[in-house]
This record gives C-alpha cells, structure tokens and sequence, in this order.
C-alpha cells in the first residue's frame, strides 16, 4: 500500500517564524552594522587626528564589516531555500503532493539550515568583531574618567556577546541572557509559590 503523502506525518515544516528571523537579520541587521563599519573607516581614515589604538580599530571594523557582507549573502541564498510548505503547496495548484515535491522540500530544509547557521556565525563574529573596534576607538591617550567608562561598557558587552555566542550554538544558554524552552518547561512546571 502506497503511503498518502498528503498525511501530516510526510509533509516537512519549517520552523515558525525562521525565516522572518532571518530575513530580519540579512536585510536590515547586518547591512546596518556593516555600514556602521565602513562609515568609521572612512572616518578614520581620513582624520588628521587619530585615537590611540585607530589602526586596531580600522582592522576590527573592517573584519566586522566583510563578515557582515558575507551575513547577508548567506542569508539571500538561504532564503532562495525556504519556502513554507504552505508556499510549496500553492504553486502546485491543488494538485497532490508528489514524492518527487516533498524530496526537494526536504533537501531545500536542509539547505537553508546551513547557510542560515553560516550567516548566523558570520553574524556573531561580526558583532565581536565591532565591539573590539569600538573597544579600540575609545581607549584614551590620556587618564579621562569618561572614556575608560566607555571602554568598561563595551568590554561588558564583548563578554556577553562572547557568552552568547558560546552558549547559543551550543543550545544551552543561560537564564539570565538566553532563555529557552528548558527554562521555560522549568518555570512553566513549578506551581507559583513552592517546588514542583
């Protein structure tokens, strides 16, 4: 007996709102950020007046910024992969499923799954690379209470950027920063007032 691959148990899904996520992240973010970063290279560049560690800075944001470019062809290709089912469904126009169709619908998850954990990487390194330069562009020639504030701010930031990446790809992030469905079932299971 053939198996009806209109059943639930043979169609693929995506994950709710990945490719939004994602989308989100290729379009807006990471152009964004890498216009930031060409933006104080040109600025650094070109000043007669430099900060101290400016050729650091110059390196981390230009490394920040071709990440970022890199982020957002990544992404492009991995939306190329994504179409929802209800998409796949639609341009069959009624039609039933085929094994043929539900085949490249699956190889099309798995595609889009890589480049879309590439340009999240890509992303990640990006961020940390940006936060390095910023680091460097605030670093004073002289003792200026404000500025080393700032510093402080921003190597608190490269820590927890550091922690969420780490934590992230790993799937076990903390409470505190990365909440997930752990924490979640975990929370949801105590009764408000005692132990589960």
């Amino acid at each position: 007996m053939r198996p009806d691959l209109n059943e639930p148990r043979w169609q693929v899904v995506y994950p709710l709102g990945t490719t939004d996520a994602m989308r989100s992240l290729g379009t807006i973010a990471a152009p964004l950020l890498a216009g930031f970063g060409l933006a104080t290279i040109g600025l650094l560049v070109t000043a007669e007046r430099t900060p101290l560690l400016a050729d650091w800075a110059v390196a981390a944001f230009a490394a920040g910024s071709t990440l970022m470019v890199f982020c957002v062809q990544l992404t492009c290709t991995g939306l190329l992969y994504a179409a929802p089912p209800a998409e796949r469904a639609s341009w069959l126009q009624g039609r039933p499923v085929a094994r043929a169709a539900l085949d490249v619908q699956r190889k099309d998850l798995w595609l889009s799954g890589r480049y879309f954990r590439r340009a999240r990487w890509t992303y990640d390194l990006a961020l940390t690379a940006h936060l390095i330069g910023l680091t460097a562009l605030l670093v004073p020639r002289s003792a200026q209470p404000g500025r080393w504030i700032g510093v402080a701010v921003v190597l608190v930031a490269l820590v927890m950027e550091m922690t969420w990446i780490v934590t992230a790809h790993r799937g076990r992030g903390p409470a505190w920063l990365l909440p997930g469905y752990r924490h979640a079932r975990q929370s949801l299971d105590t009764p408000p007032g005692g132990e589960p």
